[in-house]
């Protein structure tokens, strides 16, 4: 996959186009390159970060994440699960934490899913690759730092997302999957310590990347595995439809059986993942719906700016969920509304933006986005937002000391979810290998945009207009633009 020229992106506002070609930058100097940040210093690689961010680097450079797939397979223990994150110190080995993390394993076949549908490589299944090989984690053991031995065994990227699948493959009470030392919020550290902590969360996002797996391991010959992940993505979607509580999805539910995420609780009464990705799973439209506005209402703080995380936050740190017996974990430890804990924690927030967009809502979407661009907070009280105008923020705090403000900016994936969000749901790009689908969704204040970039080789100069005739390519109708390494200029209807 070749990179192209910089994107240059024109639209009525003037908040995104401005910062647009700074998040870019972002993502690749700060999170990529540097892995470090004036809040957070690090250069470590995170499993499930550094790939959500190389996500955002197909529109650009399609590379960075070929070659992220690689650099995360190689960071994989041979029984499937992964270092939660690892340094390759100067003169040693790889030194990293292996943990019972439940979600970072998923992440590497759902990116090998999004980058074969966006390029078309398929050579990168058969890219061979080894495993690292340890002790696995003792029974008393929550995690290990330490530096692990590479493996002999070599086998194909193919071979290293199945086997992540395969790990992730759980089942608790409710039929969802466990949720161990944490899902994608770390934070719920101790929710699952026992071994029967389950996720909804990750029962969505489990469905959604056995959906696109099954049809690799079915072209691959592989039907034991396709028939099994066909299975298990139809049984986690109905155990997650389950857990319809009213006007909401429940988050969690605790080893002691205790939901998360129930209306009424004293803190996390309602969690804004579950709402989001019941859209982006495809969970039922009119529950989905719902859980979108009951987001809206009750997670969004239009005066100041902030989309929480999950409302109410827990309020000290020996918090327990949903009012019972079983600890939530490290999460309770910050301050309420700072972080995790019920504040606005920004890839969530653009995940909301997100769901809306592709569940059609264009204004609540297209608003949401402008809520969170650094830039446009600069247009109304700079003061309290207090972060740089052109670095999108990790997270900003719902404390009501501080609301609206700024917690650590740069060194954040957020940004990579931003970029997509603004391509794939709002201007509508759809890149599948050989083709570009185009499915905007725009507010009605919106009379179009222009976007010159290159795809998979093929430089474009797209123009999307309201009142434009039905699109055509090469003087014939189509609803898509061949990615054909030609040059193309297309003008289409919003």
């Amino acid at each position: 996959p070749k990179a192209g020229a910089a994107p240059r992106l024109s639209t009525p506002d003037a908040a995104l186009n401005a910062v647009f070609p700074f998040l870019l930058e972002q993502i690749k100097r700060c999170r990529l390159f540097g892995r470090t940040g004036f809040y957070q210093s690090g250069g470590a690689w995170g499993f499930r970060d550094q790939l959500q961010d190389a996500l955002a680097m197909l529109w650009t450079e399609p590379v960075l994440l070929r070659r992220q797939l690689q650099r995360c397979a190689a960071a994989q223990f041979e029984e499937g699960d992964v270092l939660h994150w690892w340094h390759r110190l100067p003169g040693k080995g790889l030194h990293g934490v292996r943990t019972r993390c439940s979600d970072d394993l998923v992440w590497l076949p759902y990116a090998l899913c999004e980058y074969t549908a966006f390029t078309g490589d398929e050579a990168v299944w058969d890219v061979p690759v080894p495993f690292l090989t340890a002790e696995p984690l003792r029974e008393e053991e929550d995690d290990r730092y330490f530096e692990p031995a590479v493996s002999d065994c070599r086998e194909p990227l193919y071979e290293h997302g199945a086997r992540a699948l395969d790990r992730a493959l759980t089942a608790g009470e409710h039929g969802l999957p466990l949720i161990g030392s944490g899902d994608w919020n770390d934070g719920f550290s101790l929710l699952g310590v026992k071994g029967r902590g389950e996720s909804v969360w990750l029962a969505m996002f489990l469905s959604l990347t056995l959906d696109h797996f099954a049809p690799v391991a079915h072209r691959r010959g592989d039907e034991g595995r396709a028939t099994r992940y066909r299975t298990a993505a139809a049984e986690y979607r109905r155990a997650a439809e389950a857990c319809f509580d009213g006007d909401r999805y429940l988050r969690a539910f605790a080893d002691d059986g205790t939901p998360l995420g129930r209306a009424g609780q004293p803190a996390c009464a309602l969690d804004s993942l579950t709402q989001s990705f019941s859209v982006l799973a495809g969970l039922d439209a009119v529950r989905a719906g719902t859980s979108l506005d009951t987001a809206l209402r009750e997670l969004v703080d239009r005066e100041h700016g902030v989309v929480r995380l999950f409302a109410p936050a827990f309020s000290s740190p020996s918090a327990t969920a949903g009012g019972g017996d079983a600890p939530v974990g490290y999460i309770s430890s910050y301050p309420p509304g700072i972080r995790e804990n019920g504040g606005q924690y920004t890839h969530a927030a653009v995940w909301l933006a997100m769901a809306l967009l592709e569940s059609g809502r264009a204004e609540e979407g297209a608003a949401l986005l402008r809520m969170l661009n650094p830039a446009a907070k600069y247009a109304g009280n700079p003061g309290l937002y207090g972060g740089e105008p052109y670095a999108l923020a990790g997270d900003v705090y719902a404390h009501e000391e501080i609301p609206g403000r700024a917690g650590w900016t740069w060194y954040t994936g957020s940004a990579g979810w931003y970029v997509t969000t603004v391509f794939r749901s709002l201007l509508g790009l759809r890149p599948r290998g050989d083709r570009l689908e185009l499915l905007p969704c725009l507010p009605s204040s919106w009379n179009g945009y222009s976007l010159t970039l290159t795809l998979n080789g093929t430089p474009l100069k797209l123009c999307c207009r309201r009142g434009e005739p039905e699109l055509t390519v090469d003087g014939k109708p189509a609803v898509f633009i061949p990615l054909d390494g030609r040059p193309h200029e297309a003008v289409y209807p919003c």
